[in-house]
C-alpha cells in the first residue's frame, strides 16, 4: 500500500507528501474532485493558483519523519523542520510565529529532537534550526540532546 502523508499547515491548506514517483497519480484522481489541487508548486505558483481549498502534493521527503498509527497524521517534527524546509510553508505561516509555535510545541509535547535534526539534516536546515532554536526561542538546547 503506498503511504502519504497529509497534514494541514494553514487555513483550507492540506500538503499531501506523497511517495516518489506516486505523485502525479495522485494529483490526477484528486484533481477531478477538487479545483484547487497543486503539483510541486512553488511560491509564486502557490499564491497564484491556490484558492479557499488547496490541496498541494509533493514528494515525500526520504527519511522524513514517519507517522506512528495513523497514516494521516504528520509527526510534530516533521512539520517543525518543514517550517524551515518548505518555501509554501513557510511563506503560509509568518515568521514572527516560530517562536511561540517552537516553545508550545516543545513545552507541551514529547519532541524526539534526534528525530527532529535527523530530518532537518536531510531537509539542509538543520544548522539553522539549531541557529534559530538558541538565538530566537527560551528553549534550552542542552536538555534537548538528553532527549
Amino acid at each position: 500500500m503506498n503511504e502519504f502523508v497529509n497534514h494541514q499547515i494553514a487555513k483550507n491548506t492540506i500538503f499531501l507528501d506523497i511517495e516518489n514517483m506516486q505523485e502525479e497519480t495522485v494529483f490526477n484522481l484528486i484533481f477531478s474532485e477538487y479545483p484547487h489541487v497543486l503539483l510541486n508548486p512553488g511560491i509564486d505558483d502557490y499564491y497564484r493558483y491556490s484558492g479557499d481549498e488547496t490541496i498541494v502534493v509533493e514528494k515525500l521527503i526520504t527519511e522524513s519523519p514517519a507517522a506512528v498509527g495513523d497514516y494521516n497524521q504528520c509527526p510534530l517534527e516533521k512539520l517543525l523542520v518543514d517550517l524551515f524546509g518548505r518555501n509554501i510553508a513557510g511563506s503560509v505561516i509568518s515568521r514572527s510565529e516560530y517562536p511561540a509555535i517552537y516553545e508550545d510545541s516543545f513545552r507541551k509535547y514529547n519532541i524526539n529532537f534526534q528525530k527532529m535534526l535527523r530530518y532537518a539534516r536531510r531537509r539542509g536546515v538543520e544548522q539553522k534550526i539549531k541557529r534559530f532554536i538558541d538565538e530566537e526561542t527560551e528553549i534550552d538546547l542542552e536538555t534537548l540532546y538528553d532527549r
